[in-house]
């Protein structure tokens, strides 16, 4: 069952199914009063365990940046200091930012990569020659929570990137666009650099194409805008959102938005379908799908709501999420029960542990129920608030 105490600030850390060069969050520890459970899941569904819904909950308790970050190898923990300094008139223009998301005292395969990697002074006079090195860590320590500059920022940044496993690290344009992703490799200090060194390189290639491609459709007019857009569609649903220069390619699918605010040409709901299969979420695109498919008779505006409340990190998340489940509810069709199970066990949850709305709790705890689930413990949990 979830514990009352689950905190309204909250962040899943997704299981990375790529162990064992990543490691994963794991289960919540009982001991530590930050921890509790989150009925979002994991990416891998394990059947009547709960103890895989277990994630760390992040205090988020804004702190001052540092104003004299370290750098030239050493690592700055927090990033948008870090952006600051690699960006137009920042002390390391034109340097990139390596970033590593870390757990810094509990993930072995973190600790070995800083280890056999990062601590040798070889990779060390290498990387500051052309990266601002940034260490965001999720400890579980209290002292070392208490030590990182910004949880909140970090928790928004594993989000943003899709960090679903660590050590992730990322190669990042001062504009933050990804160049690269990996994690950790065997080989030491030399073989390590090499891979980064490759691993720019053809990111930078790729970049560059994406660049040409989201340029050819800004300078498109008439009938050459559609063709354009197209071939940046096209071109997203093959490489999804982790490639470099995804970001731009994903602005570049939503101009379809402006485009075609009534989807006349079938361009809005093209967006909304691409947009969903690489995992976007947020109000924009849930609106989007609203229009597209206002009674869920495609599942468009299920699928959106059960990212947008997947992704959910902040109480005012939350607050802005729940009109919109209730708007779903009201709709009456379900199109994947999956979907609406979550979208219903978290409204529940939300409504009675966070918005003390246990009449609205309930109701979604029913429907909840109505649907069914295999796993043991979403069903007692949808029971325990029905019977509140």
């Amino acid at each position: 069952m979830i514990p009352e105490a689950w905190l309204p600030v909250a962040l899943a850390f997704l299981q990375n199914p790529e162990a064992p060069v990543a490691c994963t969050r794991g289960p919540a520890q009982a001991t530590d009063p930050l921890l509790g459970s989150d009925p979002r899941g994991p990416v891998e569904p394990r059947p009547n365990s709960m103890k895989t819904l277990l994630a760390p909950i992040l205090l988020c308790l804004s702190t001052t940046a540092l104003a004299t970050p370290a750098v030239d190898g050493d690592w700055v923990p927090d990033f948008d200091v870090a952006q600051a300094l690699v960006q137009k008139g920042g002390a390391h223009e034109g340097k990139l930012l390596l970033v590593d998301f870390t757990g810094s005292d509990w993930c072995g395969w973190c600790i070995r990569l800083h280890d056999e990697v990062f601590a040798h002074e070889s990779w060390q006079v290498a990387a500051a020659k052309d990266y601002v090195l940034v260490s965001l860590d999720f400890p579980r320590s209290a002292k070392l929570k208490a030590e990182v500059p910004n949880p909140q920022r970090n928790a928004e940044l594993q989000a943003k990137y899709g960090v679903k496993g660590f050590p992730t690290i990322l190669i990042l344009t001062p504009d933050g666009e990804v160049l690269g992703r990996t994690g950790y490799r065997a080989g030491g200090p030399d073989a390590y650099w090499k891979h980064m060194v490759d691993l720019r390189k053809k990111g930078e290639e790729e970049l560059a194409v994406n660049r040409k491609l989201v340029a050819t459709l800004s300078a498109a007019e008439g009938d050459a805008w559609v063709p354009a857009w197209q071939a940046v569609v096209d071109t997203l649903r093959r490489s999804g959102a982790d490639r470099p220069g995804s970001g731009l390619l994903i602005a570049g699918v939503r101009e379809a938005f402006v485009r075609d605010p009534q989807n006349e040409l079938g361009l809005l709901a093209q967006a909304v379908v691409v947009s969903l299969s690489i995992g976007q979420a947020d109000a924009e695109l849930l609106a989007a799908a609203i229009h597209v498919d206002p009674k869920n008779e495609a599942g468009l505006r299920e699928h959106a709501l059960h990212q947008l409340v997947q992704a959910a990190t902040t109480k005012a998340d939350v607050e802005a999420a729940m009109p919109h489940i209730a708007a779903f509810h009201a709709v009456g069709k379900r199109w994947n029960d999956e979907h609406a199970l979550k979208i219903y066990l978290l409204g529940a949850y939300w409504a009675k542990s966070i918005l003390n709305d246990l009449e609205t709790a309930k109701v979604y705890a029913s429907h909840g129920l109505e649907i069914g689930t295999m796993n043991a413990e979403y069903r007692a949990t949808l029971e325990s608030i029905a019977k509140s």
